[in-house]
């Protein structure tokens, strides 16, 4: 059937050169399309065409099957009828050899089984090159994060961008991001320690607390041993009591007396609070 249909597609395909080699006789132009048409597959072993009184007009084989004998069937010839307009003009006839349909795919099957395995080789290079590129450059993504979270700005690298993908996009916004946090921080440290450079160099005690009197803040002052505990993370519970009643019935100005005396002095110290 494979065969058939081929034939008889080429047999449609060259209609016109076949009815002019019949009509006029041309035997040679008609034989070397016949000669064509075998050499297209290997399952064609011989072609020919008869007339209409199985009378060979040529034939590939032209040891066995000359040109005006009666032409003599066997088991492996099929003939498949021409006719144009209506009009029967005889019979291309074929030597098939017959093979398992395993053998006829056999080629077929290996060939595209190398360009499938050639296929996917060179997509699995290119997918393993691509993961690489964007795991590389996700790993300078993770590795900036830890530097602006250590603080370690000089480490911090530049991420190579490629394209105008979503990876690249997430990259740079991410790359702009760490800037804007470095910088931020920078302003933020650098006002810290402009403020901090002020507050030392005020002569009064500077006290900062919470809402719930845990100290945040304290200025270089001799009077902040006196009114912190020893570990300085809050004030003594002695002065936080006075505090707490001075702040209680709204007095904005009180002294407090000090259990300590200043360096310079061995007597005792009130602390004006305001």
């Amino acid at each position: 059937k494979i065969v058939s249909r081929l034939i008889t597609i080429m047999i449609a395909t060259n209609e016109n050169l076949i009815l002019e080699s019949i009509l006029t006789d041309n035997s040679w132009k008609l034989y070397k399309f016949l000669t064509a048409l075998s050499q297209n597959t290997t399952l064609i072993t011989h072609a020919g065409f008869i007339n209409t009184h199985n009378i060979v007009v040529a034939h590939t084989n032209t040891v066995k099957h000359k040109a005006g004998d009666e032409y003599a069937y066997d088991k492996t010839s099929y003939k498949i009828l021409f006719e144009a307009q209506g009009l029967k003009l005889g019979y291309f006839v074929f030597t098939i050899q017959k093979q398992p349909i395993i053998k006829i795919t056999e080629k077929t099957f290996i060939a595209n089984l190398i360009l499938m395995s050639i296929a996917g080789l060179f997509s699995f290079l290119i997918a393993n090159i691509f993961m690489h590129k964007l795991l590389k450059r996700l790993d300078i993504v993770t590795l900036n994060a830890k530097a602006i979270a250590k603080h370690e700005w000089d480490k911090i690298m530049p991420c190579p961008t490629e394209g105008n993908d979503e990876i690249t996009e997430l990259i740079n916004t991410t790359e702009s991001l760490m800037y804007d946090i470095k910088h931020s921080i920078e302003e933020i440290e650098e006002q810290k320690n402009f403020y901090q450079h002020i507050l030392k160099s005020i002569d009064s005690l500077i006290v900062i607390c919470d809402k719930k009197m845990r100290l945040l803040y304290q200025n270089d002052h001799a009077l902040a041993e006196c009114i912190l505990e020893k570990n300085k993370q809050k004030i003594t519970e002695s002065l936080l009591s006075t505090l707490m009643f001075n702040i209680k019935h709204r007095n904005t100005s009180f002294f407090i007396p000090l259990s300590c005396s200043l360096p310079d002095t061995k007597e005792e110290q009130s602390v004006l609070v305001n």
